[in-house]
């Protein structure tokens, strides 16, 4: 019974993240099997389950407006230096790249921290190393 409604969660957040997760960005979904085969392998329950998936859904909101936002801030550097523009420009540009940068490390920071309160520290180690790496895993 327990598996059945794990299943039934997973389903209906997959379908209801699916159009953002098209839209924002095309690997989520495969992010989203590879969270829910990591809390059923760590035996996470139902009720914690649904916290991990709301968790991931905040953190990958957050996670594509940083990408975004770098994408644009470096396409902005690289015009910059390949225009010549000033010092005051490219170093404005290069401190906007490297403290989004470091917003980017602190979300992934802020949301292990919060996987924490719900997962031993095994678990913890083993979540950061996917999400760290999800196109390796």
């Amino acid at each position: 019974m327990k598996k059945l409604v794990t299943v039934c969660l997973a389903a209906a957040f997959i379908f209801a993240a699916g159009a953002y997760a098209e839209e924002a960005c095309p690997d989520s979904l495969l992010e989203q099997v590879l969270l829910l085969q990591f809390a059923e392998k760590a035996g996470i329950d139902d009720y914690d389950l649904i916290e991990v998936l709301e968790g991931y859904r905040a953190y990958r909101s957050a996670m594509d407006a940083y990408t975004k936002q770098r994408a644009a801030k470096e396409a902005a550097l690289k015009a910059a230096i390949a225009n010549d523009d000033s010092d005051n420009v490219v170093s404005g540009l290069t401190r906007e790249l490297m403290a989004l940068d470091l917003s980017i490390l602190r979300l992934k920071q802020s949301t292990m921290d919060e996987a924490a309160d719900i997962m031993s520290a095994a678990e913890v180690a083993e979540l950061y190393l996917m999400v760290s790496n999800f196109d390796a895993v």
